[in-house]
């Protein structure tokens, strides 16, 4: 049954019904409406029957009532009614005997003995099948699925799929169903075997038998109402007179049709549009008013909550700035000790190319040196040196006594030890940021500069080369050039270029202890007195006036981390303790840089000491060369 479609609803009175809300309202009411139908439709397409059992006499009437349209059907059997009956027991006593007539059969067959006779009887769901032996007891007594049929009569075949059932030795049971609808349209006793039926049992194909034979009634049906129960409709009697199922389902559709919709017609006009409407209109006016008010306390305090929220925002804010930003002593440390240090490196390498120059200009003999003249002028000033400044008495057996004339204890043998000189310091009174101190501008050597040049005049170029003359070399105007002396100095050029591989690595050795950035000096002295250095004499006696590149990264890299007070300050701000380690990572990348330019000087050293092996070897083979004919043989 289809639904009606909803008239459309007035909208009389004084609040309009339209809105949202009012057309969820209208949508629940629709839902319930549904929910009501589903309930009415979900009522059964077929009528309950009800059957009732009674005896009349010597038979068992059973009398079948439709519910909804009321009418009766009966059946009866000949002999009394059992509630209680298990197939395959006896009776507490003998049914009644005598032939069975022909309207209580109802398309039932005997055995083929003629001893037995079986009577089938049921309703419009159920068979069931009764046989009683000429003693008046029961043999069998066989429920079967379906309505009755008249003996073994079968269903148009090109409607049907029927399949055999050997529910017993002597009995089969021949099921039919619908092709179409797959429902069961008969079942079938058959005597025997299901592969080999007896011809005895069955009967009602033929219809040429009587009842009391066990022939069939495949033929034309005469019911006896008196038998029967019925004016000539009866189930049992020839299954000719059945209620007819559609007509029942036709009779229940209109009905149920029109009730609902007789229902749905007082649902929506009188129950919704008459009483439920205009008070739902009214309820929704005075609803949406309250929730207006409603909104309005919620506003109120939503614009409270953010307030509070925004203000707890930005107290968390203020606080994480203060607890993040706020750096320590710690780190001060790093900045400040580290803030000169750039500089400081720049001096270095101004000492180092200083240093190299000087060195290079000794043995080359050129410019105003103390070798311009020769090996000669060269040794007279060292030991001019010698003799007032580095002679220790104690020499040679105490007999240097007649030699030595005035010098310090401090600076004896310094000239020749390296440990002394250099190693052991970490700051040298050397200062080349003032130019003039070193062109000639007047200002005196140091002490810590003459005795790094007397130590290297000792390392390097110890017996300087005379110098060789120009005519020996060649002839000037005519630009002719000897080769014989132009080889040989062109042989001291390249030992002068090795010897300068080496000189490279000492002068970088003492470029890093000269004097640097004299701003750095107040922060070294801070650190070196949270050491326990109190005195500032004695922190310049271990770090100098103006502390070095190397003294400062002596610092950074070790002395900085002897105090236990950097170890205590960890326990601080999370974000200050990754910034310190951010200073560390930056200190120790400078420290590997220091490596990896110490590392390159060794390598240029070892090669230029490869090179000098491999000269020995080239002599070699050059002398051979003459002692060997054009084939390559020895002479």
């Amino acid at each position: 049954m289809m639904l009606h479609r909803m008239p459309e609803l007035p909208t009389t009175g004084t609040v309009p019904f339209s809105g949202t809300k009012m057309r969820l309202r209208f949508a629940v009411f629709v839902l319930l409406a549904a929910l009501g139908y589903l309930s009415l439709t979900a009522t059964p397409a077929y009528a309950e029957i009800v059957c009732e059992k009674e005896n009349a006499g010597s038979f068992c009437v059973t009398t079948c009532t439709d519910t909804v349209t009321s009418e009766q059907t009966a059946s009866s059997v000949p002999w009394a009614c059992e509630t209680d009956f298990t197939p395959g027991t006896t009776p507490t006593g003998p049914l009644p005997t005598g032939p069975i007539t022909s309207g209580s059969s109802g398309g039932s067959g005997s055995s083929g003995s003629g001893q037995d006779h079986c009577s089938r009887s049921g309703n419009l769901t159920s068979c069931t099948e009764k046989c009683i032996d000429a003693a008046g007891y029961v043999t069998k007594y066989i429920k079967l699925e379906g309505r009755c049929t008249t003996g073994n009569e079968v269903p148009d075949a090109e409607d049907v799929d029927c399949v055999d059932d050997q529910i017993a030795p002597d009995r089969c049971i021949r099921k039919c169903y619908d092709k179409a609808t797959g429902a069961l349209r008969a079942t079938l006793p058959i005597n025997g075997t299901c592969a080999d039926p007896t011809t005895g049992g069955g009967g009602g194909s033929s219809g040429g038998g009587s009842t009391t034979s066990g022939g069939g009634s495949g033929g034309a049906c005469t019911p006896d109402p008196a038998v029967c129960g019925c004016d000539g409709t009866g189930v049992t009697c020839c299954m000719g007179c059945t209620t007819q199922i559609p007509e029942h389902h036709n009779r229940i559709r209109t009905f149920i049709t029109q009730e609902f919709d007789e229902h749905e017609n007082w649902m929506i006009v009188t129950y919704f549009q008459q009483n439920i409407l205009s008070e739902m209109m009214m309820m929704a006016t005075q609803l949406s008013a309250t929730m207006e008010y409603q909104m309005e306390i919620f506003g109120s305090f939503l614009d409270a909550k953010h307030q509070l929220e925004s203000q707890r925002i930005f107290q968390q804010l203020s606080g994480k700035a203060i607890k993040d930003y706020t750096p320590s002593e710690g780190m001060c440390t790093f900045g400040t000790t580290t803030r000169s240090l750039a500089s400081s490196e720049r001096r270095t390498n101004v000492a180092a190319t200083v240093i190299a120059n000087r060195m290079m200009q000794r043995q080359t003999l050129n410019g105003e040196v103390v070798s311009h003249t020769g090996k000669d002028s060269d040794e007279r000033s060292r030991l001019s040196n010698f003799i007032s400044t580095y002679c220790d008495p104690a020499d040679n057996q105490k007999l240097l006594v007649n030699l030595c004339k005035g010098s310090t204890p401090a600076r004896r043998n310094i000239d020749i030890d390296y440990t002394r000189n250099i190693e052991s310091r970490l700051t040298l009174d050397m200062e080349y940021a003032d130019i003039g101190a070193n062109t000639g501008g007047g200002a005196a050597l140091t002490t810590d500069e003459q005795d790094i040049y007397a130590l290297s005049a000792n390392l390097f170029a110890h017996n300087i080369v005379e110098p060789i003359m120009a005519t020996q070399l060649g002839e000037g105007p005519k630009f002719k050039v000897r080769m014989s002396t132009t080889e040989r100095y062109m042989d001291l050029r390249s030992v002068y270029a090795k010897r300068s591989v080496a000189q490279n690595t000492f002068a970088s050795l003492v470029s890093m202890r000269a004097a640097g950035d004299p701003a750095a000096a107040p922060y070294m002295k801070a650190v070196m007195k949270g050491l326990g250095v109190s005195e500032d004499a004695e922190i310049e006696k271990l770090m100098g006036k103006n502390p070095s590149y190397f003294a400062q990264m002596e610092v950074l890299t070790k002395r900085l981390y002897q105090k236990p007070i950097f170890y205590t300050e960890l326990y601080d701000k999370p974000v200050n303790v990754k910034r310190k380690g951010a200073a560390l990572q930056a200190i120790s990348l400078m420290q590997d840089r220091d490596i990896f330019n110490s590392l390159l000087r060794n390598e240029a050293v070892l090669s230029v000491l490869l090179e000098t092996e491999l000269v020995r070897e080239q002599e070699k083979v050059a002398s051979q060369k003459g002692q060997t004919n054009p084939a390559g043989r020895a002479r």
